[in-house]
């Protein structure tokens, strides 16, 4: 596993769009172009919210990238920038408002002055479960040595299985209603 950089910005990307491109979130947040949904501004800025924090992992493969933020890492004033281009240019409008409430309740849900990481993304270009377990292993193995717990969200039903089966519990449900999700908040504490 190796720490990403902005070199591997399009890798990365790439891995996400495929990932994500029927995710029932990217699709409710994002603007439409040319007729299809457009997720790449989201993810744009998820990146670069992460690599401000040193949080984008790769597999050793390069075939799985994780966004895997420690809490007490914070973000420069480019951070700022790339909001504002997000929301001009890759949310839907009419939905921000709803949004903003929306990302308030998770973070809410969460301690205020803790440490801990947060899984953020996780993509992977295909399917083999080993690598796949072992990547996210490797991850998690980072918040144990921390000796800090771990916070993820999903709104995937598999996807909450999926944490379950590395140690995650769903503490909380939050449903959004203008944004029509639901939303798994999933905590894995330390070893």
């Amino acid at each position: 596993m190796v720490l990403s950089s902005l070199a591997d910005k399009e890798h990365i990307l790439k891995i996400l769009e495929v990932a994500f491109e029927s995710n029932p979130t990217m699709i409710s947040l994002s603007k439409v172009k040319h007729e299809k949904i457009d997720i790449r501004p989201i993810l744009e800025y998820t990146f670069h919210y992460s690599l401000a924090r040193q949080g984008i992992y790769l597999s050793d493969d390069r075939s799985c990238v994780a966004f895997f933020i420690n809490s007490t890492v914070k973000g420069g004033i480019m951070e700022k920038w790339y909001l504002i281009k997000l929301i001009l240019t890759g949310v839907r409008i009419n939905k921000i408002l709803s949004i903003c409430f929306h990302l308030k309740k998770i973070k809410d849900s969460k301690p205020r002055k803790s440490k801990y990481y947060h899984f953020w993304f996780l993509g992977s270009k295909n399917s083999n479960v080993i690598s796949n377990t072992k990547f996210v292993n490797e991850l998690l193995s980072i918040a144990n040595e921390a000796n800090l717990p771990v916070f993820a969200e999903t709104t995937l039903l598999k996807n909450v299985h999926v944490f379950s089966r590395f140690g995650f519990n769903t503490y909380k449900i939050i449903k959004s209603n203008a944004l029509k999700l639901k939303v798994f908040l999933m905590k894995k504490n330390v070893c």
